[in-house]
């Protein structure tokens, strides 16, 4: 299908759904607040670029225990399991999406990406999904969008405590407690949680042994209002994570069967520690027209493969905001300016020692005209260390068409840069590439947003396309391989239609579908980035409200990967997963649920050679007090 038909469908489509009852995956709420919309918090109804907010009860409801889970439903988000989780926006890199944990970046200045399997949601309040290039406000590493994670913490007034235990097959074993309280000064919460599971054999090896996992985490944050004008935010995290895997037969002989490219090895593990934290102060000025931001954050942990040396990474930032209303005070005004100052530094140390800093300023201005025309605009410059500066620059606008219609497009430049092993490297086989350049890219899209049936029903349709250039991938010769910067564009176009609906009072259902168009320099399409996506979800109430029952199905077709027998790229079968989850409140403070994950047990893959996991069951109890 070709882009301008796209449109033409979606068009078609979205007029049927004006007239009828429909579902839909993301749906626009109306003063809804977006924390990670750009340097200052901006109204979801206001916001130009295409956003997709996962609150707190929303997590709740899902039934789902992991944030890749719940994210392989937002329509544009790819995620595959090869060992590790993959997640792709509308066809970007995995490396091109930054990662936020309460505000803090944690991807691994290593390798460029974080492991998703290390969140669990039992302490996690809210996920924001940025698509689009978002480098102008977030620097590099952003170029394909954000996600922004926000965990539980007190600010509801009051205190609480709630705990889960939940077993399930696999010998899985999850149990977590959390405390929350809010006061007139402090607001804090702290969370700890552990899951462990004998795993899933990746190699689908005859008598293979699972790959066991053990991970456990403790989250500390908090606000403090030290006066009217001062406040304090801070948070603490810390993870440790043990992981089975398995070999990987390469060099790969053409004459091998794919069956024999992952291979069961049960004396391998992972071993990997997270530590991360942030202090934030903020200071309103006298007359509440200008707030000045300090804040200092730092990411770091170590990797480790069975008795191999460690790699120990960390990243640090510090960050200088100012925000003024150019017409009243920030709470009025309709115009503001935001300046940030920032310096990072990214560490990797194994056998030597690695290090590069970058220094960036930017600067975001929001505007909202009379007739519903709201404007927002980015421009920001990386002082880079190590290879070329960069400046990059975004634009939104969102223009309300009545109170229940939106128009909104955005566009803006993205920039990668080369991680750490690509710059410098260890690997016998690898050779690193100290003249590597950043990548580049340019993204655009148009939106609508549409409530419908006195506000039970919500319809969007998203066109959206992005072009890179100095795209890095990994050549092999003469049995090595080295990252370059590739010659050409590679392209990504799509469309992203969402729909949703109470459809009677207890029963919800929500439809969502992406069409994505990946292309590599040479015009073939892009390994793991499927043509098509579907996913399909529906809730509904029972026992008078105390029970709640979800069904969710994900389709996935047209997907290529490369044969690693051949390094030619290869079709993957289409495939279907289907899940059900279920909850009952015993009491006003303690539920019962359970989930099955691929319930008819099928057989997939994501990644070339991978198998993906078979069905698999859990329930627990969770209870408030």
């Amino acid at each position: 299908m070709t882009f301008p038909g796209l449109a033409r469908v979606g068009v078609s489509v979205l007029a049927l759904a004006v007239a009828s009852p429909a579902a839909a995956q993301e749906a626009f709420v109306l003063d809804e607040l977006v924390f990670s919309g750009g340097l200052t918090p901006i109204t979801a109804d206001s916001f130009g670029r295409s956003v997709r907010v996962i609150d707190t009860a929303e997590i709740e409801d899902s039934g789902l225990d992991s944030v890749s889970a719940l994210l392989r439903a937002v329509p544009g988000v790819t995620v595959s399991n090869g060992g590790t989780n993959q997640l792709r926006i509308r066809g970007s890199e995995d490396n091109h999406t930054l990662i936020l944990v309460d505000g803090v970046e944690v991807q691994l200045p290593s390798s460029g990406y974080y492991e998703l399997g290390n969140l669990m949601l039992s302490d996690i309040a809210r996920i924001e999904v940025l698509k689009g290039p978002q480098s102008a406000l977030y620097g590099a590493n952003a170029a394909g969008g954000v996600i922004s994670i926000t965990t539980l913490r007190g600010d509801a007034g009051g205190k609480e405590t709630t705990a889960f235990l939940e077993l399930g097959t696999q010998n899985t074993q999850a149990a977590g407690l959390s405390f929350r309280q809010s006061g007139e000064r402090l607001d804090i919460g702290l969370s700890l949680a552990r899951r462990t599971s004998d795993g899933f054999d990746l190699s689908n090896d005859v008598g293979g042994t699972p790959d066991k996992r053990d991970s456990a985490s403790l989250t500390l944050n908090g606000t403090y209002r030290v006066t009217d004008l001062v406040t304090l935010d801070f948070g603490f995290r810390a993870l440790e994570r043990v992981e089975g895997y398995d070999d990987l037969n390469f060099p790969f002989g053409i004459a091998n069967a794919k069956a024999d490219y992952v291979i069961d090895a049960p004396n391998n593990f992972r071993f990997d520690t997270e530590r991360q934290g942030h202090l934030g102060l903020t200071v309103a000025g006298e007359g509440g027209r200008v707030e000045h931001a300090l804040r200092f954050a730092r990411a770091g942990g170590t990797q480790q493969f069975n008795a191999f040396t460690p790699n120990d990474f960390s990243r640090s930032q510090l960050q200088y905001r100012a925000t003024i209303g150019l017409d009243g005070t920030l709470d009025s005004a309709r115009h503001t300016l935001t300046t940030l100052l920032e310096t990072e530094t990214e560490t990797l140390r194994n056998t030597s020692s690695f290090n590069r800093t970058t220094r960036s300023g930017a600067l975001e201005y929001r505007g909202a005209f009379e007739g519903g025309l709201d404007v927002q605009a980015g421009l920001r410059f990386d002082d880079n260390e190590s290879f070329a500066d960069s400046r990059t620059w975004n634009l939104g606008l969102s223009y309300a068409l009545g109170e229940d219609t939106r128009l909104r497009a955005s566009a803006g430049t993205g920039v990668v840069n080369p991680t750490l092993i690509e710059q410098f490297g260890f690997f016998n086989n690898y050779i690193a590439n100290p003249n590597l350049t950043p990548e580049r890219s340019f993204g655009a899209d148009v939106g609508i947003e549409h409530r419908f049936w006195d506000g039970r029903a919500s319809v969007e349709f998203t066109l959206f396309s992005n072009t890179i250039t100095d795209r890095i991938d990994n050549q092999t010769v003469g049995g090595n391989v080295q990252p370059v910067n590739l010659a050409g564009e590679s392209t990504q176009r799509g469309a992203e239609l969402s729909l949703s609906a109470s459809l009677i009072d207890g029963l919800d259902a929500a439809l969502g579908y992406t069409y994505l168009d990946a292309r590599d320099p040479n015009g073939s399409q892009t390994e793991r980035k499927p043509r098509h996506t579907v996913t399909l979800a529906l809730a509904v109430d029972a026992f008078d409200g105390r029970g709640r029952f979800g069904f969710n199905v994900r389709h996935v077709a047209g997907m290529v990967d490369e044969d690693q027998r051949t390094n030619v790229n290869v079709p993957i079968a289409d495939y279907s997963v289907v899940g059900l989850t279920g909850s009952y409140d015993l009491t006003d403070k303690a539920q019962l649920y359970g989930r099955i994950d691929n319930l008819l047990d099928a057989t997939y893959e994501e990644n070339w050679g991978y198998v993906a996991p078979g069905r698999s069951l859990a329930f627990g109890v969770r209870t408030r007090f």
